[in-house]
């Protein structure tokens, strides 16, 4: 499975939606995983000995070691990297979609309203037997905000800046997802570049873990303001396995281009499975900004498993152009490509399941 194709969550019948992501059949708490091991990130379960940062060992009888190497067979992901599969199986309980959430009821269903947990309390080695009640998605927010305070709700929550101190700045850059952003994105980073040529930062933590990817324009317009060169990727070629969708599948595939569904003048063969553009595709990130207003200090990129798309190609940028220093844990990219960019939209004719694909 590739990471932009996915039975999708976003546009299901209703039917489907209440049975898979309404259920009162989901954990009490939310978690993070470490080298497939699951720690307690935040617990709104009625038992005070189910505690933040402690490791849950077995659900149900399960060790969380198979329940992981199960679902990571349904989790997307770019090729063989199962870094981004193991990140999107952890639980923060706020996105409205969470795959452990919709995948885990499926794979290991359970006829009880609870749960039987196997935990490890910080600090200790004793195997405590904990039994907790099962919650919705909608509830465990409720709660998690009762106690633990307002949660990020909205995509305007994922951008962040700040001026640490007198040398250093911190962007955070959650999404380059732009449609649903209530501010113009361009002006954010103008308007922050702006501050750090003004007071002389020499210092810029850009932070894009947790981000996926989105819109490549973002990555483009970030590449004016790090860079007074365009920034070279290493050379690639893209292969497509199709150049005119067939009649047949015409009537279960939609997209946002029409373009998309007939490519016969924009692409050769290339052997008898793949066709690829008769025209290069752009290999260079640049856009064009004044000197004065360019960044000219030590730049920090922040990555995580969750960097793929988008911000892969950034990651990759820095990296081989020497803009930066990357910090944090292998990407969640392929270096083989992504399968992003031009997508339909399929629906099964028996199941009515949907799905993303390209």
């Amino acid at each position: 499975m590739c990471g932009h194709t996915f039975c999708s969550y976003y546009n299901q019948n209703n039917e489907v939606k209440k049975a898979l992501f309404e259920g009162v059949d989901k954990l009490p708490f939310t978690f993070v995983l470490y080298q497939k091991r699951m720690f307690i990130d935040k617990s709104v379960a009625p038992d005070q000995d189910l505690k933040e940062k402690s490791e849950v060992i077995s659900i149900n009888g399960v060790p969380v070691l198979l329940i992981l190497d199960s679902l990571l067979l349904l989790t997307k992901g770019d090729g063989k990297n199962d870094g981004k599969r193991l990140h999107s199986l952890q639980l923060s309980g706020l996105s409205k979609y969470e795959p452990f959430d919709v995948y885990y009821p499926l794979a290991f269903p359970n006829e009880s309203n609870n749960f039987i947990l196997e935990v490890v309390n910080e600090g200790s080695a004793d195997v405590l037997r904990i039994t907790v009640p099962a919650v919705s998605r909608r509830n465990r927010l409720e709660l998690i905000e009762q106690k633990y305070g307002k949660q990020p709700s909205t995509d305007d929550d994922l951008w962040q800046f700040k001026i640490i101190d007198k040398n250093s700045a911190y962007l955070k850059i959650g999404t380059f997802v732009l449609r649903n952003l209530s501010f113009d994105y361009e002006d954010f980073i103008k308007d922050a570049f702006e501050q750090i040529v003004d007071l002389k930062i020499a210092n810029l933590i850009l932070d894009i873990r947790g981000n996926e990817g989105g819109m490549d324009e973002v990555n483009l317009f970030l590449a004016g303001f790090l860079s007074s060169k365009p920034l070279a990727l290493s050379k690639y070629r893209q292969l497509l396995v199709y150049s005119k969708a067939p009649d047949s599948l015409r009537p279960y595939i939609s997209t946002w281009d029409d373009d998309f569904y007939d490519r016969t003048d924009d692409v050769i063969r290339v052997d008898n499975r793949f066709f690829t553009w008769k025209e290069e595709q752009e290999e260079t990130f640049s856009s064009p900004f004044p000197e004065n207003k360019r960044f000219s200090g030590r730049l920090w990129i922040l990555v995580d498993e969750a960097n793929s798309s988008a911000t892969f190609f950034l990651a990759q940028a820095a990296k081989e152009n020497s803009l930066g220093t990357l910090v944090g844990t292998q990407t969640g990219g392929n270096r083989m490509g992504t399968n992003g960019g031009q997508l339909f939209f399929c629906v099964s004719p028996t199941l009515k399941l949907k799905w993303i694909c390209r």
